[in-house]
């Protein structure tokens, strides 16, 4: 805006410049007793830098035009540094929810690969623990069944030591194949079979599984009494079963 104030001033002052010569040059010439004409005048005038007033006018409107397109230019630059500056505030407002939907994902992701490791580190532990309980199980339950095994074994070889001891002491006796009556016991917790091993080892049965089997089918097994019974010599099975159990 100086420039064009400074513009009409020298214009101004050029203009006053050559109207004064103007007036100068009619004084002298009025003086020196000629008269100009209209067209001398003007072109007097125009040598002196002098223009029409619609000239003048012309530019001055030109002017105005020039700064209305200045002022226009610079509104629409100032307008396209908003609009640049709102587009890059928008591109970064993107930016930023772009990077905070990308870590939200991220931790999303994260959160459910630590909940997968747990669950599947806890699973893992539970099969472990079913296992190692399965185990025990396992090795309590041979224990247990080996200790059976072995209490039985014990038991037939406290038997069999047993009917030994009998048949040795009824030989040393004189009683058994003797053709007199023997003295056999029995006591608690005698079982069918252990009778008919120790009356087969006295030599008053012909065979442990042959008796024992004759007392089982004929409901005699449940009903041994505990005691001391004289055996005939040459009883049969059921005269034998039926000391043993008290029966008539």
């Amino acid at each position: 805006m100086k420039k064009i104030y400074l513009k009409y001033y020298l214009r101004g002052l050029g203009i006053g410049i050559a109207v004064t010569a103007l007036v100068v040059s009619i004084i002298m010439s009025i003086s020196s007793g000629k008269n100009m004409t209209d067209e001398e005048i003007m072109e007097r005038a125009s040598e002196l830098g002098m223009v029409k007033s619609s000239s003048v006018l012309a530019d001055e409107s030109g002017i105005q035009i020039t700064a209305t397109e200045e002022s226009e230019v610079s509104v629409a630059a100032e307008a396209s540094l908003e609009d640049t500056t709102v587009a890059e505030t928008t591109t970064d407002a993107d930016a930023a929810a772009e990077e905070e939907s990308k870590a939200a994902e991220e931790s999303k992701a994260a959160e459910e690969s630590k909940a997968a490791e747990e669950s599947k580190a806890a699973e893992e532990s539970k099969a472990a623990e079913e296992s190692k309980a399965a185990e025990e199980s396992k090795a309590a339950e041979e224990s247990k069944a080996a200790e059976e095994s072995k209490a039985a074994e014990e038991s037939k070889a406290a038997e069999e030591s047993k009917a030994a001891e009998e048949s040795k002491a009824a030989e040393e006796s004189g009683t058994t194949g003797s053709g007199k009556d023997t003295s056999f016991q029995v006591v608690s917790g005698d079982s069918s079979y252990s009778v008919a091993k120790r009356l087969y080892a006295a030599g008053l049965v012909e065979g442990v599984n042959d008796f024992d089997a004759y007392l089982c089918q004929n409901g005699y097994d449940k009903r041994i009494c505990v005691g001391t019974f004289t055996i005939p010599a040459g009883a049969d099975y059921k005269t034998i079963a039926k000391i043993i159990t008290k029966t008539n």
